[in-house]
């Protein structure tokens, strides 16, 4: 599967050698150099700009993986990505964001058809690198056609999707 994290800290960078780890194509972004290097040492693709990493694959679905903190950055991202992002794209918020914000990114983003899943992330770095346990929200039918990526980032039967 092919997906594309913004934010390397110690969970995007975790998450991303996780994600190549079990064969997925990665592409990633993140405002420091020293982390997209890293990245790249894992197999991923880093993008330099968002614009870049937003002009990748646009001739097919795609799906974002934020791993930001939550609050004003995490906000501030899910604007842009509103602006960048097309119909029927994915938009995954990992940052364990409070419950009503993400009640507001869902439908903020449903307006321009963009779907929204929210992921509450426990277990640390090394959960992100070896295996986390994930509450998932957002539509069933979503959460369905990705859950491939759960599996793969969680322990067994690490992951449970909330609604």
């Amino acid at each position: 599967m092919k997906i594309k994290i913004i934010g390397l800290g110690k969970m995007g960078l975790n998450l991303v050698n996780n994600l190549v780890s079990h064969q997925h194509e990665v592409a990633c972004f993140d405002i420091n150099e020293t982390a997209r290097e890293e990245a790249k040492e894992f197999g991923a693709v880093a993008a330099t700009t968002l614009e870049e990493l937003f002009a990748m694959n646009q001739d097919e679905t795609s799906i974002y993986w934020l791993m930001l903190p939550s609050g004003p950055i995490t906000e501030e991202m899910i604007k842009t990505c509103r602006d960048n992002l097309k119909a029927n794209d994915i938009l995954i918020d990992g940052g364990n964001s409070k419950f009503a914000d993400s009640i507001h990114h869902y439908h903020f983003l449903k307006e321009k058809e963009i779907h929204f899943l929210d992921v509450g992330t426990s277990g640390g770095m090394s959960g992100a690198r070896d295996g986390a346990c994930m509450m998932v929200g957002g539509d069933k039918v979503i959460f369905d056609s990705i859950e491939e990526l759960f599996k793969d980032l969680c322990v067994a039967n690490g992951y449970l999707y909330c609604g």
